[in-house]
């Protein structure tokens, strides 16, 4: 999937001007703006202009077809209500413009989910509701389940995510490795597997075997590594 980005400038009231004190937490919203034009898109422009004065930000946009990025991981946004919240969780916003396709934007965001779980070495266990901050009911449809999918099947879908090698151009995970820079070579992942040496940027064994778990459990650390290598190549 493709992450489209429309940075805020520095300056504009909706831009806190800091980095985060750290990358601890994914946290989830929901838009509760239900007109049809309310897409990722439009949020994204608004946004950029500043959000017309609002000291409210956050990271990501996602609707049923896109993904928008506003701002860097590493900076802080105004999503949570509370000064720890923001200080340390990514704030992701789900479109709800358009009831049928609000599986499909959980889906989108599910696997943004996935890819920011793996780029920051985090776990579903880190992810939070705007609620658990603030008592904020957000995200609205996913606490309530009113448009049929429930908090506990959004997890099920990142989970899902994480471990889905159906397809290997958007496999969040080996995305996220890309994008830190992990070598792919045959002999360093062998000796990853064997338990000799840990990936050689910011991650850890965890997150790749969960992955394998599902599907390589049965095979050698030299067969995992090649079958990593037949994913990637």
């Amino acid at each position: 999937m493709t992450i489209l980005q429309k940075f805020v400038s520095n300056g504009l009231p909706n831009h806190p001007n800091c980095n985060m004190t750290s990358i601890s937490f994914i946290t989830i919203h929901t838009t509760g703006n239900r007109n049809i034009g309310a897409t990722a898109e439009a949020h994204a422009r608004l946004q950029a202009r500043g959000n017309d004065g609002r000291l409210a930000s956050w990271h990501y946009t996602v609707d049923k077809d896109e993904i928008w990025q506003s701002f860097g991981d590493k900076q802080m946004c105004w999503h949570t209500g509370t000064r720890l919240g923001n200080e340390n969780s990514i704030g992701i916003e789900i479109c709800v413009n358009k009831r049928d396709g609000f599986r499909q934007a959980c889906e989108r965001a599910a696997w943004l989910c996935a890819y920011l779980l793996g780029k920051h070495c985090l776990r579903t266990s880190d992810l939070r509701q705007h609620h658990d901050w603030s008592g904020k009911n957000c995200p609205r449809e996913l606490r309530s389940g009113e448009w049929a999918i429930s908090w506990q099947d959004f997890l099920d879908m990142v989970e899902k995510s994480l471990m889905d090698c159906s397809d290997k151009d958007e496999i969040p995970i080996l995305i996220a490795l890309r994008d830190a820079g992990i070598r792919f070579d045959a002999n360093h992942w062998r000796e990853v597997f064997k338990g000799s040496i840990l990936p050689n940027q910011a991650w850890t064994k965890m997150l790749i075997a969960r992955v394998i778990e599902q599907r390589w459990r049965h095979l050698s650390a030299d067969a995992i590594g090649k079958a990593i290598m037949e994913l990637i190549r």
